[in-house]
């Protein structure tokens, strides 16, 4: 695909004849809070000196700014309700310049908590007791331009998403949005940077994530062991990417693991017999380059939904165990190297339809099966 476009050179805001105290005091208290850095607010061109400008000169609600003191006490991190909505309305700018000025819907003279559209893309403050933005989302909003750093800063921001869109270069130091809990960056094919990166060096810093979607962002590495800093995530979403080597024990560790989808990738190596996690609902594992024989453990995975162990180069006899999965409704084991016996048992169970599907709708349980499986419930490929 061809890189997004630089705007580098993009119209910076007009010069002022006003005195710039306020901005001074404004980026003295940006900087001094470690918002962003003094390079960043000293170039005109720059996403958060645009925002600077914004919020000095533009900004219909001249909110105070508060005073920088040289303080050593760094326990007392609470902003007041003026300078946390300052705060919000400066990052919320950043964004707004830092993605080439898609958020039409803003409302400079309303609380960035408005910032939104009825089809529920926007800026969001969902907690309770005024706690400030908790959600950015903005699926399939034409964004372009960068991720910036400085969404970070917002303490209570849980929740990301930004799918579906054309932005670039993950900051490496991601690893400062350790409050996230949600973090869905698929099909960006730059966010990982126009060189084809790997996973940025602090990004498994992030370890309150819970849901992770990077499917078809042009990954290309391999998963590193510290995946298992991530011991609350429920859902992986990393399909449709260049992702290879051997899946981590790691991996298998993570009891809390619901989703698994690796599937379209370049992943070698066995399934690992240690694979016992009873929450996983859907494993796709699909079209990679697996090989060797289904562990008898599978059969452990009870809550199992979903099954897509399809196109590898699986061989040996199919475990009995298998038939113990009794909530499966999609299995899809054909074009292995040569799997073999029955599944049969798994015709005779009682099967349930999915509640939250998040891969596919799936209307009717689908069996799939290539030769010489024996499954009279399959359809054969």
């Amino acid at each position: 695909p061809t890189p997004p476009p630089d705007n580098s050179n993009s119209t910076a805001p007009p010069s002022h004849n006003k005195d710039d105290t306020r901005l001074e005091s404004l980026r003295a208290w940006i900087v001094g809070e470690g918002i962003s850095d003094a390079e960043s607010l000293a170039d005109p061109d720059s996403a958060p000196y645009r925002a600077l400008d914004w919020l000095a000169f533009h900004d219909p609600l001249k909110l105070p700014v508060p005073v920088v003191e040289n303080s050593t006490d760094s326990t007392n991190t609470t902003l007041s309700n003026d300078h946390q909505e300052l705060l919000e309305r400066y990052v919320a700018s950043v964004l707004y310049f830092a993605t080439n000025e898609r958020l039409d819907f803003r409302v400079q003279e309303e609380s960035v908590c408005t910032w939104h559209t009825n089809d529920n893309k926007g800026i969001y403050c969902r907690g309770e007791n005024d706690i400030g933005v908790t959600h950015i989302s903005l699926p399939q909003a034409f964004l372009s331009g960068y991720f910036p750093l400085e969404l970070c800063s917002l303490p209570n921001l849980v929740h990301i998403d930004f799918s579906h869109n054309s932005l670039a270069d993950l900051p490496d130091n991601i690893g400062k949005c350790s409050q996230l809990e949600y973090l869905l960056l698929g099909d960006n094919p730059w966010v990982l940077g126009t060189e084809n990166k790997g996973f940025p060096s602090t990004f498994f810093e992030l370890t309150n994530l819970k849901d992770l979607q990077l499917y078809r962002s042009f990954l290309q590495a391999s998963i590193p062991s510290t995946i298992g800093r991530l011991t609350r995530l429920e859902v992986l979403q990393m399909k449709s990417n260049k992702i290879y080597g051997t899946i981590p024990s790691q991996l298998w560790d993570l009891s809390t693991l619901q989703v698994l989808n690796l599937g379209y990738n370049d992943i070698e190596g066995e399934i690992s017999s240690s694979i016992s996690n009873t929450n996983l609902t859907h494993l796709l594992l699909g079209t990679n380059i697996l090989e060797g024989t289904l562990p008898s453990q599978i059969g452990e995975l009870t809550n199992l939904v979903q099954l897509d162990l399809s196109s590898n180069y699986l061989s040996g006899a199919v475990p009995n165990e298998l038939a113990s999965l009794s909530n499966l409704v999609a299995l899809d084991l054909s074009f292995n190297f040569d799997l073999s016996g029955s599944l049969d048992g798994l015709c005779n169970s009682t099967m349930i339809l999915p509640q939250n599907d998040t891969d596919t709708t799936i209307e009717t349980p689908s069996f799939f099966a290539s030769e010489p499986l024996v499954c009279s419930c399959c359809t054969k490929i």
